[in-house]
């Protein structure tokens, strides 16, 4: 009989061992009845086994306060049979350092087929078995413990891929195992995807327990995806140099972009989805975001190239890809900006004026005034060859074409031939062209490729203004292709076609700073199309004008609006003053047309041209015309800008007549000169004289003369050789003068750098003079409108600051220019001079508005 043995004061008391209770031996019989139940699921021979009786067995031990006893002795036995399966299963087929894929293929399906799965069924049963233990006695257990199924998931992690037992950690195993086939993989090889969708969803249902970096995570997420993601990137940044030397940037996009999809196919097939978005970041950073500048900058197939060659596939996928990292798209920005400067800056150097170069003149506005007139008569054989030595060496000045339309081209074009050699002067039409053509380039760009991204969008917008605004005359420019098209241009064109002209144009309206520069122009030229007719479409004119309305509001084309309703308030008067001149009864005059222009509206103002001496029939046309006004409208003052007219002229030479369109002062030196007995005979006509009669300015005088006696059509013989004008130069008429055309048009001769060019009818980029002048007027009127601008803000205000009523004035006026600083200090000052506003006592920062 064995006996207990405690230790008291009174020395060692043996004390009978208490014999087991009824309760002890009926649990023990039930446990070993349940054990035995387990032990038989495990070993698949649960087909014998009664659930029922089984439940109830489990039930009675919870009843009788056993359920400790009863969890502890579930998690031995389980940990027992786990132990048992890792080594009749696993064991075997452990792989080791080289084992071959299949054999660790192998040593996968039989871990989750053989063990796994059979774990998970046998976890099932025993579940069943004591489910009133996990609804009564887990449920209260203090400390807490996991239902029994969730047991036996921590003990197949502790026991089973966490065991020791062996050298290497099964999970450890499990991983190299797993990244080995994911490697052999992505080389090209087939491998177990089964398999490896078992191992990384069972991972996946182990809770980590605390283990690794993942306290709440999976056993997956702490022992595999972990060391995937890291042994993925360390192979992606030894892969990405290896492939950025060997092939250029579209197929190592390519490579990119299947990498991304299989990795994507991976984590869709056989791993699990929470592992897409992190393995795809991985990608992204080894083999892009590592490298944008590198990719990006490669020669012959980078950004710049495919933009250049307008690969818009490529571009699809590299703007795809470059959105996946973060510095991607802004290096694409910034290059492409770049990109985007440097067409501008070469079109600029191709097409726009040079640094030192001098322009042919703007050709006159002119007020149309018509007349016809009868020349003619006898020649001798003298005056038929009067300048025929000097045919040869003046050639060179036969530069317009045979009608207006070529006339106009050589004008316009950069690199005008002139007298002396060639001066670069820039060609406003094809400067615009091309600036046009790179609008609808990166226009297709950035909605076919870059998906409209108003970030890029903002990048090219920015370029366009910054490249645009490097040519000094692109206002200027712009306004002559304006002037061209709405002339000619538009021609044969639809009316949408039309339309999206003008809105192509109007957008680069939009990038150009000094848009009161521009409508100083498009106003003088505007008023040459409207006063010699050369408009091809009202309709066309009115939308620009409305157009330009739309993007700078009214005040910007009132004077325009009201340059329409001058001409057709005169198209009504001319035809009441012909009604006039038939009620007097008066026949055989002239065709005379006037237009009537308010001077604050157009270009011309109200200075007065020099006084040219007329035919008689044309002074006495307008003397009647003042005299018809002046019944309408009293008090009104007319000023005749007799320089800015055209006239129509029938001359009768030998060889038969012609229509000859000129300018005033050409025909002032045809009529009143040589339109007499005496010149019509041969007789030469000394410089002096012609001065003297026409009253034509020396120098206007000389170019008239140049362009009868010099151009392609020389009406004028000049005797003296050479190419300028003299004083001791005679003229005389050619009337043995014949051409092929019926009517033609003799240009205007104008200096060009002391050498004289043909200038057409249309308009050309002013000279270096003319262009200080427009600039000091525009300087002029801006300086009147920052002054509007600071009183206007500081009435309504009242009080400002200096720097909140510079940034104000400035707000409100960048839409016409861009007035800096300094210049709105100094006005504020004349402000202050006058009277208008005044300093803040205290504070010399703050202004205060005079009433």
């Amino acid at each position: 009989m064995s006996a207990a043995v405690r230790k008291s004061k009174q020395g060692l008391i043996i004390k009978p061992v208490k014999k087991a209770t009824t309760n002890d031996i009926a649990f023990r019989e039930t446990w070993q009845k349940l054990s035995q139940a387990i032990t038989e699921i495990y070993r698949k021979n649960n087909s014998q086994l009664s659930y029922e009786e089984l439940y109830r067995s489990a039930y009675n031990l919870v009843l009788q306060k056993n359920g400790s006893a009863l969890y502890n002795g579930v998690r031995d036995d389980i940990t027992t049979h786990l132990t048992r399966l890792t080594g009749e299963k696993l064991t075997p087929v452990f792989p080791h350092d080289g084992s071959l894929a299949a054999e660790r293929a192998e040593f996968l399906r039989v871990l989750v087929r053989d063990v796994w799965n059979h774990h998970v069924v046998c976890m099932g049963m025993i579940r069943d078995i004591l489910m009133y233990m996990d609804r009564v006695y887990v449920k209260a257990a203090t400390p807490p413990v996991p239902l029994v199924y969730d047991l036996g998931m921590d003990l197949f992690r502790d026991h089973v891929l966490h065991s020791t037992s062996l050298t290497i950690t099964m999970s450890g195993r499990v991983v190299d195992s797993m990244l080995e086939l994911i490697r052999l993989e992505r080389s090209g090889e087939s491998v177990d995807r089964i398999a490896l969708k078992g191992v990384a969803d069972m991972m996946h249902k182990l809770e980590s327990g605390g283990y690794g970096d993942v306290p709440n995570g999976s056993v997956y997420e702490a022992d595999f995806e972990k060391a995937f993601l890291v042994r993925s990137g360390e192979a992606y940044d030894v892969e990405a140099e290896a492939y950025l030397a060997e092939v250029d940037a579209v197929e190592y996009l390519k490579k990119v972009e299947r990498r991304l999809a299989e990795e994507e196919q991976r984590t869709r097939h056989y791993l699990i989805p929470i592992t897409a978005p992190k393995i795809l970041k991985v990608v992204q950073r080894s083999m892009l975001e590592r490298h944008v500048v590198r990719i990006l900058s490669m020669p012959n197939s980078g950004l710049l190239a495919q933009l250049r060659d307008l690969k818009f596939d490529d571009l699809i996928r590299m703007y795809d890809l470059m959105g996946l990292v973060g510095n991607g798209h802004v290096e694409m920005r910034k290059m492409l900006s770049d990109y985007v400067k440097e067409s501008i800056r070469e079109v600029n150097e191709t097409y726009g004026p040079g640094t030192d170069t001098a322009t042919p003149s703007n050709s006159d506005l002119t007020a149309r005034a018509q007349t016809g007139m009868q020349s003619g008569g006898s020649s001798s054989s003298k005056s038929q060859s009067f300048n025929a030595e000097n045919k040869g060496k003046d050639r060179d000045l036969e530069t317009a074409g045979d009608d207006e339309e070529e006339g106009e081209a050589g004008q316009r074009s950069g690199g005008a031939q002139g007298v002396g050699g060639t001066r670069r002067t820039g060609d406003p039409l094809r400067w615009v062209e091309n600036i046009l053509a790179l609008k609808t380039k990166f226009d297709s760009i950035l909605a076919r490729a870059f998906s409209k991204d108003r970030a890029f969008q903002t990048d090219i917008n920015g370029a366009f203004e910054r490249g645009i605004n490097q040519n000094p005359k692109a206002p200027e420019f712009l306004s002559l292709f304006l002037d061209d098209n709405l002339r000619k241009g538009i021609k044969g064109k639809t009316e949408a076609e039309v339309e999206v002209l003008l809105d192509q144009t109007i957008t680069l309206f939009r990038f150009i700073q000094e848009k009161d520069v521009f409508e100083r122009y498009y106003k003088g030229h505007l008023a040459k199309r409207l006063l010699l007719g050369k408009s091809l479409s009202e309709d066309a004119e009115k939308s620009t004008v409305g157009k330009l309305k739309a993007e700078c509001g009214y005040q910007f084309t009132t004077k325009l609006e009201g340059m329409f309703n001058d001409m057709r308030i005169s198209t009504d008067l001319s035809s009441d003053f012909r009604s006039f001149l038939n009620n007097l009864s008066a026949t055989g005059l002239p065709e005379f047309t006037v237009n009537v222009l308010t001077s604050t509206f157009w270009p011309m103002g109200t200075s007065v041209p020099p006084a040219i001496q007329l035919p008689i029939e044309i002074q006495s046309l307008m003397q009647r015309f003042k005299e018809f006004y002046m019944t309408r409208h009293s008090g009104r003052r007319l000023t005749w800008l007799t320089t800015m007219g055209s006239f129509d002229l029938r001359a009768h030479f030998e060889k038969g007549r012609k229509d000859i369109n000129l300018s005033t002062a050409a025909t002032s030196v045809l009529v009143v000169v040589f339109n007499r007995p005496d010149a019509c005979d041969g007789q030469a006509v000394p410089y002096s004289r012609i001065r003297d009669e026409t009253g034509i300015p020396d120098g206007e005088l000389r170019r008239t003369l140049q362009s009868l006696s010099l151009g392609k059509y020389r009406v004028l013989l000049k005797s003296a050789k050479g190419r300028e004008i003299l004083d001791d130069d005679e003229f005389r008429l050619n009337v043995a003068f014949s051409s092929p055309l019926n009517k033609i048009r003799i240009l205007n001769i104008l200096p060009s750098g002391g050498a004289p060019t043909v200038a057409a009818t249309g308009n050309s980029v002013e000279d270096d003079k003319e262009r200080r002048e427009t600039l000091e007027k525009v300087e002029q009127a801006r300086i009147h409108q920052i002054e509007a601008c600071v009183v206007r803000v500081m009435k309504a205000r009242k009080s400002m600051e200096h720097n909140a009523l510079v940034n104000e004035v400035v707000s409100q006026l960048k839409g016409r220019f861009l007035p800096s600083s300094q210049m709105v200090k100094k006005r504020i000052e004349s402000l202050i001079e006058r009277e208008y506003l005044d300093r803040a006592p205290g504070d010399r920062k703050v202004y205060n508005y005079l009433a």
